[in-house]
């Protein structure tokens, strides 16, 4: 998905200092309009459908509400519409959860507004998006995880596969893989499903680790 001119943003989030700030640096951000704000998620649904935003970026403690329950609500209601997390939790068993209910980015709040808009960039992009401390944290936990190098890498992939494996495994867009490897993005993409195919994997994060096992790429 190419940028747009224009990203509306709808945000939610408990404190309205937060939404302030937010705001004010957005309104200062080329590209990106705030176009609705909620403290809750009853407001956030009867809102949302009026302003039609490409991306909802959801901080934590919605008066009270469980944050995941949350996101996994509005990725439902609102499947066309990229939800972006804005967090202070860092786990690693969290932002799983927070990726599986929906969400396509994570971003610590201890982290910079630059990250903020990185990753609402990736995510009009349709990519998935991990502010580098959350990234940092989840890949030591996956290397502690599969600290056993696996050797046993499907021998079916071809080499190109592999090539476009290790890319993935690296943070790397389709647009950007398929400029280091000089193919096309429609070709990436061929090659994501036919190593999802013959691995048996289904999500980025699947073949990250995979990947991980065997040897192709590593965090450092």
């Amino acid at each position: 998905m190419e940028k747009k001119e224009n990203i509306k943003v709808f945000l939610v989030e408990e404190h309205k200092v937060m939404r302030d700030g937010l705001k004010i640096l957005m309104s200062n951000q080329p590209g990106i309009s705030v176009v609705g704000e909620a403290d809750n998620l009853n407001s956030t649904e009867e809102q949302v459908p009026q302003v039609r935003p490409d991306i909802i970026t959801v901080g934590m403690n919605i008066n009270g509400c469980n944050y995941i329950d949350i996101v996994k609500t509005l990725s439902k209601e609102f499947p066309d519409i990229r939800i972006i997390a804005h967090s202070a939790y860092i786990e690693k068993s969290f932002v799983s959860e927070m990726l599986k209910a929906g969400s396509c980015a994570y971003v610590h709040k201890n982290e910079t507004f630059a990250e903020l808009v990185k990753a609402i960039e990736s995510a009009i992009r349709g990519d998935v998006y991990l502010c580098p401390r959350v990234a940092n944290i989840v890949m030591k936990s996956y290397l502690k995880e599969f600290s056993q190098k696996d050797t046993s890498m499907d021998n079916s992939l071809t080499d190109r596969e592999r090539d476009v494996l290790r890319l993935l495994a690296d943070g790397k867009s389709s647009k950007e893989i398929a400029l280091e490897l000089y193919i096309s993005t429609k070709t990436v993409d061929t090659h994501r499903r036919q190593i999802m195919n013959k691995v048996n994997l289904f999500s980025v994060p699947e073949l990250t680790k995979y990947a991980i096992r065997c040897g192709l790429t590593s965090i450092n």
